[in-house]
């Protein structure tokens, strides 16, 4: 069956799934349709107020610290640093002079000096409105100030001259601190940021003095290093400051909600359906299906296809119907996104409707149960049609056989490499097949479960059926094969019973000859060897060993050890062996080309 087909036969399936849930149906559909309506309801209870001409602010100055409603009788001190230093002390008495509600200044040799007197508790600590710190290494008292200085102003962590209302942790726009670590603030409202102040409200740079400490202490400096008749001119100069004009807007309550609830409501739209699309895909799973059909020669990649698409129509329908209710103006001429573009919005939904598929797609990988083994065999015995009243006994059989019983119970994961082989085996031999594969059948296990394993592929044998083994042990394959087939590099160099090899690759004897001494000459006694026994083979030469194949079917046991006992002195033979050829050697003859092959 082709591709397309199999795609199409997938896809059926799914639909008459689909077609016979009619309330999932319905409910997939609709819950997107519900949170837009919620959403085009509100639209239509909350008003909105047009701005149509631009907000404009007055002027103010910050030639003095403006007045502290909440501490009117208060009196400011200046905190300077270092105090050791002429030019910086000048510097802070100026300021004091400039700033009318400042009535004295307090100096510190360090930083670390002002800090530990406003930890004391001192009550004069509670009267310090700034600290000036300049950021320099003076080197002698009467060291002058630097061009290019860099000073801090330290104010009070709280504010001291917030309004009430403000001062309320509960207050979206609480001031209760600088809010150093914001670029923006925290709530996006529409129109100018606090709309009724002209200094720019919170944080309150300027009703906490800031600026215009900032602004005398820059004139000080300013008046430090000018000339007299400059300094004097500084007398005369007052800075304003003004507010930009906000362009006009329109106060939408509304767009502030969905800026934090849309998100919030586009995902609960599809949960429904992330929820459906999991639990579709793992009922496939442990209802055994999906195998079914992938042992039926169905491509893992089309079973994904085919839900995915499934899942995706049903999505596009309620993507289309939710793009078509944000955007369409009702009664009041507005919709729930009015100024977005409805192609824009409906690829926005689509992908995130595709990725909620993809993500639900991941989810069901979790949740997935490991078939315990006997449920392993249960299921292919009845793959392979085993009738269902002799599926138990099969099963039990089986599982006798290899002496699996006491962990037939048990999930397959738990099973160790040994337990896993010999399931993979009576999965295998399960059942009326007649041919049965085994690939290293008896790797990992232990000596008694590898000769009950024997004992079990002896009996599908001795049942008619034909197994072919894959294996590299030559001891199981003398135990069960009948025809063996060695392969060198992938291709066939061999066939024929083990009796057949082992006289046609193994005739003869094996002897292994180890000469006395550090690099001996062996040519004198491979000589001897070669005139001796007649048709003799040379397999390997390594230092003091030497290793031949006896070819010669007229040799005897006796000829052979009488021969070399005679020969010991004469070439200092230090030790040797005799031994007949066996199907191992035959095996291992074959596979020193596969080595070299690799090596090469």
């Amino acid at each position: 069956m082709s591709k397309l087909k199999q795609l199409g036969l997938l896809l059926w399936k799914n639909y008459v799934l689909q077609k016979r849930q009619v309330l999932v149906t319905i409910t997939e559909i609709s819950l997107p349709l519900l949170f837009t309506t919620i959403l085009i309801i509100l639209r239509q209870r909350v008003g909105s107020v047009q701005y149509p001409n631009a907000t404009v602010y007055s002027s103010f100055n910050i030639n003095n610290i403006p007045y502290f409603p909440q501490h009117p009788f208060a009196k400011w001190y200046l905190v300077y640093v270092p105090s050791n230093v002429t030019a910086v002390e000048k510097i802070a008495t100026t300021v004091k002079a400039s700033l009318n509600r400042v009535v004295g200044v307090l100096g510190f040799h360090t930083e670390a000096q002002f800090e530990e007197f406003i930890k004391s508790g001192n009550k004069l600590a509670q009267s310090v409105l700034t600290a000036l710190v300049f950021d320099h290494d003076f080197k002698h008292p009467d060291e002058r100030l630097p061009l290019q200085v860099k000073y801090h102003l330290r104010f009070k962590y709280s504010p001291w001259n917030a309004p009430l209302e403000e001062l309320s942790s509960f207050n979206p726009n609480e001031d209760q601190n600088w809010k150093t670590e914001y670029l923006f603030p925290l709530f996006q409202l529409p129109g100018p940021r606090e709309q009724y102040f002209r200094d720019g409200g919170n944080p309150g740079y300027y009703r906490e003095g800031f600026l215009a400490t900032q602004f005398a202490t820059d004139k000080a400096i300013i008046r430090y290093h000018a000339s007299s008749a400059n300094a004097n001119l500084l007398s005369s100069i007052t800075l304003e400051m003004l507010r930009f004009p906000f362009p006009p807007y329109t106060d939408d309550v509304f767009v502030l909600a969905i800026q934090t609830q849309l998100s919030l409501l586009i995902m609960l739209s599809f949960t429904y359906t992330a929820l459906n699309v999991t639990k579709a895909i793992v009922l496939e799973k442990e209802t055994k299906q999906k195998e079914y059909m992938k042992m039926m020669g169905l491509n893992n990649w089309l079973h994904w296809v085919a839900w995915f698409l499934k899942f995706f129509l049903f999505l596009v329908i309620s993507v289309f119907l939710m793009t078509l209710l944000l955007c369409i103006k009702l009664l009041n001429h507005r919709a729930v996104l009015q100024h977005s573009d409805p192609t824009l919005l409906f690829l926005f939904l689509l992908l995130f409707a595709t990725s909620t598929i993809s993500f639900s797609f991941m989810i069901s990988v979790f949740f997935s149960k490991d078939m315990t083994g006997r449920e392993t065999l249960f299921l292919y015995a009845r793959l392979r049609g085993i009738p269902e009243l002799y599926i138990a006994q099969c099963v039990d059989d089986v599982l006798q056989s290899l002496l699996l019983k006491p962990c037939a119970h048990r999930l397959v994961r738990t099973y160790s490499g040994g337990n896993k082989r010999k399931l993979s085996t009576g999965v295998a031999m399960i059942g009326n097949s007649s041919l049965i594969f085994l690939d290293e059948p008896s790797t990992g296990m232990d000596p008694v479960s590898r000769r009950l394993l024997w004992d079990a592929v002896t009996r599908s044998l001795e049942c008619g059926k034909s197994v072919v083994i894959t294996s590299h042990s030559m001891e199981e394959c003398e135990a069960l094969c009948t025809r063996l087939a060695v392969m060198v590099n992938g291709q066939f160099k061999c066939l024929g019973s083990p009796q057949h090899l082992k006289s046609k690759f193994g005739s003869g004897y094996t002897l292994l000859v180890k000469i006395q001494g550090d690099r001996p000459d062996l040519q004198p006694f491979k000589d001897f060897i070669e005139s001796t026994f007649e048709g003799s083979e040379v397999k390997d030469e390594q230092k003091e060993m030497l290793h031949y194949h006896l070819t010669s079917r007229r040799l005897t046991w006796a000829q052979i050890f009488g021969t070399l006992e005679r020969a010991r002195q004469q070439f200092r033979i230090q030790d040797y062996s005799v031994s007949q050829i066996s199907l191992e050697q035959v095996f291992l003859s074959f596979a020193r080309f596969q080595v070299h092959t690799e090596q090469c």
